[in-house]
């Protein structure tokens, strides 16, 4: 598979033939891969730069009968992209304010009596310069971006260490306590014809920004929303080797009664939101269904990390121990939080538990399942 990278989009803007074609034709013999335009007014340029994907635009300042043509130049694209670099170049210097135009976002200002080998060379090491520093600036925007997205999975107090040690992210083998949620009967919910659609997602809202608070509470980390389903991730995102973080059984333990502290927190929570909203909806005459959360929790060494693709970034963990935990919640019913075997070994004298039995859980085979019910 080819990958077609953009190429560098370099707009000259002059009203006089010569020295616009002579430059362009400079320009070109020594960028041969460069993408290179040329406008002879204003009003030209702008048209050029409607199109989209020019990374620097190199102006005389005279344009036609406009005197600073060149700023006014400048002022318009940077209105289309305060990104895009812009060079003014000019043989009356004394006509130009050049303080005036950087302060409004001119990148360089170059004085030209006549396009000679040495005034060319200049705009071609200046142009270099600026598409270097606009594709600096445009990586670190994508970064903060990413940066962004990321933060959501993280309480903020714990993404503060986070950005200054960004190699924790990073993809390893780690011990962790996964734990997913559902809604139950919220099918039913949305099935239902008397509710506009709006409270539907205002529902969803609020029991979004509950998961995340609890998780939070807790020191988890917020993976996803799958519709009405929750996953967060319990691990040691701070531990100091390199290529692993699985832990001892003391280690474990701790992540473990941290993801079912946060289950049963989750539990009482939602069912307080669950009253709120029945009375809301009752007074509204509207009928709804009894629902209730299905928790699964279980721990193991997954693969846990920062996952980059090319369009988007997730922090997640894949693995058979992941599915595991999704498989004990689809068996979990309302209000029922579900422990595996291990899981369950580890929170034993310290938590309320009870012996389910053996179940074939779809596609990963018999386990034995443990109830969850309160905290010691």
């Amino acid at each position: 598979m080819t990958i077609m990278t953009k190429q560098d989009h370099i707009l000259i803007v002059d009203d006089e033939d010569w020295p616009r074609n002579t430059l362009r034709r400079n320009l070109a013999e020594e960028n041969r891969l460069w993408k290179i335009s040329t406008a002879a007014s204003i009003e030209e340029a702008k048209k050029v730069v409607d199109l989209g994907g020019v990374d620097v635009v190199l102006t005389d300042l005279v344009l036609g009968d406009v005197a600073a043509g060149g700023v006014d130049l400048l002022q318009i694209v940077k209105k289309k992209d305060k990104f895009i670099m812009v060079i003014i170049f000019t043989a009356k210097e004394k006509r130009l304010d050049r303080f005036g135009a950087y302060q409004i976002g001119a990148f360089d200002c170059i004085e030209k009596n006549m396009l000679g080998t040495s005034s060319w060379q200049e705009i071609s090491a200046k142009t270099k310069a600026a598409l270097y520093f606009r594709k600096l600036t445009l990586e670190h925007l994508e970064n903060q971006g990413r940066l962004r997205t990321l933060r959501r999975y993280f309480d903020p107090r714990m993404f503060s260490i986070l950005e200054q040690h960004p190699s924790h992210l990073d993809v390893r083998l780690r011990s962790a306590a996964i734990a997913f949620w559902d809604v139950r009967n919220f099918s039913t919910l949305c099935n239902n014809p008397e509710l506009d659609p709006h409270m539907i997602r205002d529902f969803l809202i609020d029991y979004y920004d509950l998961a995340t608070d609890t998780i939070f509470d807790y020191e988890g980390i917020l993976d996803k929303f799958i519709g009405d389903g929750v996953m967060g991730i319990f691990c040691d995102v701070f531990h100091d080797e390199d290529k692993s973080a699985r832990l001892d059984a003391i280690g474990r333990f701790v992540l473990t009664a941290q993801a079912a502290k946060a289950a049963i927190a989750f539990r009482g929570a939602f069912t307080e939101m669950q009253r709120k909203w029945s009375a809301r909806l009752s007074s509204l005459g509207r009928k709804v269904p009894e629902m209730g959360i299905g928790c699964g929790i279980h721990i193991g060494d997954s693969l846990i990390g920062r996952f980059d693709t090319k369009r988007r970034d997730q922090f997640t963990g894949i693995g058979p121990d992941v599915n595991l935990s999704s498989r004990l919640q689809e068996n979990a019913g309302s209000g029922q939080i579900l422990l595996s075997e291990a899981a369950a070994e580890l929170l034993k004298g310290s938590f309320d538990i009870d012996y389910l039995g053996v179940v074939e859980l779809k596609n990963i085979g018999t386990h034995e399942i443990f109830q969850l019910n309160r905290e010691l």
